[in-house]
């Protein structure tokens, strides 16, 4: 007989205090692996800088396995703003430039934005600001 279970890690990152990462993995009793620890550093999205920016800032991020990739830019409503990064990636480390644009390359309006960087099944979320 085979049992179903879930392991549900919270975590901080101690370089990172201001955020509070979960991860769900779905797992049968008796197949604890060590990739499930190291699943836990899959993907690593730095604060952006400068922010609060004008007119550009630099957002970074790094995988350590290979994956779809988005980074898009929303609005505080989760309305997508701009799509920045839309491709399959390698392990490594990545920096975008965001000049404070919309999709159509319109200047955005001053105050808070999110940058959501998703690789497969992973989601990490930041804010920033602009300020014209």
């Amino acid at each position: 007989m085979k049992y179903s279970n879930f392991l549900l890690l919270i975590y901080r990152k101690y370089n990172d205090p201001t955020d509070i990462y979960f991860t769900r993995k779905e797992l049968s009793v008796n197949s604890i692996e060590e990739h499930y620890i190291n699943d836990i550093s899959f993907l690593c999205l730095p604060q952006n800088y400068p922010n609060p920016f004008n007119p550009q800032t630099k957002i970074s991020y790094s995988l350590n396995r290979s994956g779809s990739t988005t980074l898009k830019i929303l609005n505080i409503k989760g309305q997508l703003v701009k799509t920045l990064v839309n491709e399959y990636c390698s392990p490594g480390e990545y920096t975008v430039a965001w000049d404070g644009t919309d999709k159509k390359n319109k200047p955005v309006a001053s105050g808070v934005y999110y940058y959501r960087l998703q690789v497969n099944d992973r989601v990490k979320t930041k804010s920033l600001t602009v300020v014209k």
